[in-house]
């Protein structure tokens, strides 16, 4: 009952660390991870609010600079309108031209009469075979690298015109930059084509884009952009749409400023026919009515275009957000936050390849953002870090403080483990203690019993004889002497249990100390009947050890084996020389030990 009731007290003690130590740290690091989590959300904030001054000034400053735009606009929207209804075959104004090349912020100009597409001349032409429009627009896509398999299978089947010959040629030309077949287009009826100097422009990225830096390679992709979106010039609408994209492809993974710049640019540009087509359908809608600027939805991409309305014509052009904050880099300059923070413009609703390879690292680097509703654009205008050190910064710490939180953790589970294994311990420990001196207190009676019953026998003159007599005295001397080894082998244990315990390492002979062993148990062996065989060599070698303690220890087994025996124990004390050790053993055929204890 004394075990059940320490067990008991263990539990409850173990239970109480449980309750008061572990759940409350296990609470309080759960607390602390939900903290390190916040921890960046508030230095996010944080820096909103530092920013968020500059933010609105240059809102403000880009309210300013889009109504001088459209104000400036509106003259030279006028002339292309004038120039355009006029066939737009006489040479345009001087004055036009100088806009049209000058007009950094726009792309895209287009000139819409009643459903009619006036500018760009040549956007579809109704002569163009559907085969060669379709293989080109396969040919070359945002996501990818040009893939010239369809042009390859057309040519194969077979193109009477001479000029549909010429264009996938110049298709096949451009993808694989073949230079048998640049040679070929030279010589041929294409040589007006082939001299164009966008075309060059074009083969000439193609060809040394690889050894030129990243910026340079920028530069010329949007100098040649801006040559291609002039809507004077007359083009095939499908040779613009597949140099923009084959030109596009080269920059596909940068993430530089104008890497970005010159790929948006030139996406804006091949899907320059989606874009006038969605807004001829507004016009037979809308007309005479004037259509407002704003945003245009184009499949998954809404644009922003700038319109106006002369003589029931509908003028515009469309701004891309690249070539927007491009302007505005002077502004971000006067205020000092050159090489800190960039200036970007993003469509709310833009397709994948928009956000492209950077887009989880433009997002998390973003330190404030306002949408532009009041100037009815479908953008968003965000200030975007442009050194990360704040931000690695905030993860180091918020990793510093996550992995502090999970020592804290892993040091507050193991010392309740610990702690409970060790009230569990000593639980143990202390049922074993109750069971040992219950066991040494029935083994202590025994010899008393039989000391006070000879002793009273002897008091009391009920022995007859000096023979009698004498052996009661032995039987008494036997039984103190038992008595004294039992009370020694219990101070050894405390000295032990302790750390006081001293030995006495000496080389000592195997064979006497099994004999010494067996004579001091001859008496229990004697009494139980049993019988002892011994099988140790003469050739052993001798032991180093403390003599006593080793005799302890074989009288402990001995004794075990006579006390475990149900019938008459049959003992066999053997040793052998194993490797540089001596192995004694005690064998016994008694009633075993239960694989539990």
């Amino acid at each position: 009952m004394s075990g059940d009731s320490s067990s008991r007290r263990a539990t409850r003690l173990a239970r109480l660390i449980i309750l008061t130590v572990a759940l409350p740290s296990l609470l309080l690091t759960g607390l602390g991870a939900m903290a390190v989590a916040n921890e960046e959300a508030a230095a996010r904030k944080r820096i909103e609010k530092l920013y968020e001054p500059v933010g609105a000034a240059l809102s403000r400053r880009f309210n300013g600079w889009m109504k001088a735009r459209l104000s400036e606009d509106d003259e030279k929207l006028s002339e292309l309108a004038a120039w355009a209804d006029g066939g737009g075959v006489d040479p345009a104004p001087e004055g036009l031209l100088r806009y049209l090349r000058s007009s950094r912020h726009a792309v895209n100009h287009f000139v819409i009469d009643d459903g009619r597409v006036l500018l760009p001349a040549r956007l579809e032409e109704d002569g163009e075979d559907k085969r060669l429009r379709k293989a080109l627009m396969v040919a070359t896509r945002f996501d990818e690298l040009p893939r010239c398999g369809p042009i390859r299978v057309l040519m194969s089947e077979g193109i009477e015109e001479e000029d549909m010959q010429c264009a996938a040629r110049l298709a096949l030309a451009l993808c694989e930059n073949d230079g048998e077949t640049w040679r070929y287009l030279e010589r041929s009826c294409c040589g007006p084509w082939t001299s164009d100097p966008v075309i060059g422009s074009a083969r000439g990225l193609i060809d040394s884009g690889r050894e030129l830096d990243a910026r340079e390679t920028a530069e010329v992709a949007l100098t040649m952009a801006r040559e291609l979106a002039r809507p004077d010039v007359d083009r095939p609408g499908w040779l613009t749409t597949l140099i923009s994209r084959r030109v596009a492809g080269l920059f596909r993974g940068d993430t530089s400023v104008l890497g970005l710049r010159a790929r948006r640019v030139l996406q804006s540009i091949a899907t320059r026919a989606q874009l006038i087509r969605q807004l001829v359908r507004r016009n037979r809608v809308f007309q005479p009515q004037r259509i407002a600027s704003g945003a245009v939805a184009v499949g998954e991409w809404r644009r922003v275009v700038v319109t106006r309305t002369f003589a029931g014509m509908l003028v515009g052009y469309e701004l891309v957000p690249e070539l927007v904050s491009e302007a505005l880099e002077p502004a971000v300059e006067e205020k000092g936050l050159d090489g800190s923070i960039r200036l970007e413009f993003n469509p709310l609703s833009a397709p994948k390849w928009w956000w492209g390879d950077y887009a989880e690292q433009a997002r998390s680097d973003i330190a404030w953002w306002t949408l532009l509703s009041r100037t009815d654009l479908a953008w968003s205008m965000a200030l975007r870090l442009e050194g990360t050190k704040f931000w690695s910064l905030s993860h180091s710490r918020s990793g510093l403080y996550l992995w502090a939180l999970v020592l804290l953790a892993a040091a507050l589970g193991g010392g309740v483990g610990h702690a409970v294994y060790a009230v569990y311990r000593e639980g143990r420990l202390s049922r074993l203690k109750t069971d040992f001196v219950s066991s040494v207190s029935h083994d202590l009676r025994t010899p008393l019993t039989s000391i006070r019953m000879f002793t009273e026998s002897l008091l009391m003159n009920r022995v007859k004889t000096d023979g009698q007599r004498r052996e009661y005295l032995e039987v008494i001397a036997q039984e103190a002497e038992r008595l004294s080894r039992l009370t020694e082998r219990i101070l050894d244990f405390s000295r032990m249990e302790a750390g006081r315990k001293a030995y006495v390492y000496e080389e000592e002979e195997v064979y006497p100390l099994v004999k010494h062993a067996l004579r001091s148990c001859r008496p229990v062996i004697d009494e139980s009947g049993g019988t002892v065989s011994i099988d140790v060599p003469d050739e052993l070698p001798p032991v180093r050890g403390d003599r006593d303690a080793l005799i302890e220890v074989l009288i402990n087994l001995i004794t075990n084996a006579v006390k475990y025996s149900e019938d008459k124990p049959e003992i066999h004390l053997w040793a052998r020389a194993e490797a540089d050790a001596v192995v004694l053993g005690v064998t016994d055929k008694g009633i075993g030990i239960a694989p539990p204890d």
